[in-house]
């Protein structure tokens, strides 16, 4: 599935070695991938962009692979970031790529892994220069215990390489989670585009009552849209509240494009909530309601297109996009 990508990744490789060895010291870091999801390594130095920032971390620690755990931002351009995106576009939250990062001696030329960290995937994020996530060297549980971004303030009831997080609570208890929008830029809306969305913060209890949350997907689609990915499924009857606040840019001109909360009943769709239009416009979306769904029923939020064309959509400004569980 990736094959095509990883070529890529390796032609490139070996015309830059071909076209600057041997007169060209070599990088005093490197930085290789290795994956559940593909065979063998793949050296990605020449596609991180934040490198002098992550060489300069790394030279200046005596580290090595068991006597710090350290995280820090990868982020990577062109072809790594291909790699990367296709695997969270087809793994969502459950991506298992390692990225292990080498230091050349100064005197033999020899490289010795000093580190090697898991990229996690619920921190990935799109801009204009590539993708980024955050790298972590030891166990989830060190992650959770640690000062990190992402904040996980109780234990989950489980975590599963095949399924995605599911949260209990003790009924009549707080819960909460807390998505971000990953990708604010998106090419040539067709008819509906769902935006991707991760989660972002954990505040539940891991006991009773028990739902599915998880990250929700790119995906970009004809008349009529087929909406496999959602952030919410409610295994009983339901009810939360639900904040989100940022802003959007459509480049359509003539019909618009709007934003909308959906709830899915056996597989009947029904809008929560749209957004005014906005016509080469910002909308800010800014919403504070009270939801209820059902045993099995699911949650997601998409833009759609109200016409012919196909605009560009913008995230301009994010500021929060929250569930509580009711009182």
């Amino acid at each position: 599935m990736f094959e095509p990508i990883i070529e890529k990744i390796n032609r490139y490789n070996e015309a830059w070695r071909k076209k600057h060895a041997p007169v060209i010291t070599d990088r005093m870091i490197r930085y290789k991938l290795t994956s559940a999801h593909f065979d063998g390594v793949v050296d990605i130095t020449e596609f991180v962009t934040n490198w002098n920032d992550l060489d300069q971390k790394i030279v200046r620690q005596d580290l090595t692979a068991t006597s710090k755990d350290i995280t820090v931002p990868l982020e990577v351009n062109r072809s790594a970031a291909e790699l990367l995106k296709a695997i969270y576009d087809e793994y969502g939250f459950f991506g298992n790529v390692n990225v292990s990062i080498y230091r050349r001696d100064r005197i033999t030329n020899d490289y010795t892994m000093v580190m090697s960290m898991d990229l996690y995937f619920g921190s990935y994020k799109k801009t204009d220069n590539g993708v980024s996530f955050e790298a972590n060297q030891g166990s989830l549980k060190d992650y959770v215990n640690g000062a990190k971004t992402t904040k996980f303030d109780v234990p989950v009831s489980e975590i599963a390489d095949s399924r995605p997080f599911h949260y209990g609570r003790i009924e009549n208890y707080p819960c909460q989670i807390d998505y971000i929008m990953a990708e604010t830029k998106y090419k040539r809306l067709q008819y509906v585009i769902t935006p991707t969305i991760n989660l972002n913060r954990y505040d539940i209890d891991p006991l009773a009552n028990i739902q599915d949350a998880r990250s929700q997907i790119y995906m970009n689609h004809p008349y009529p849209p087929v909406i496999t990915t959602y952030l919410l499924k409610a295994s009983q009857d339901l009810q939360f509240n639900l904040v989100i606040d940022f802003e959007f840019y459509s480049t359509s001109e003539v019909f618009g494009t709007i934003f909308e909360i959906v709830k899915v009943s056996n597989d009947t769709e029904s809008v929560i909530w749209t957004s005014e239009v906005s016509k080469s416009s910002t909308i800010h979306v800014d919403q504070n309601l009270d939801v209820s769904l059902n045993a099995e029923d699911r949650l997601y939020v998409r833009f759609q297109n109200m016409g012919m064309g196909n605009p560009d959509i913008s995230i301009t400004k994010f500021n929060k996009f929250r569930i509580s569980h009711k009182m």
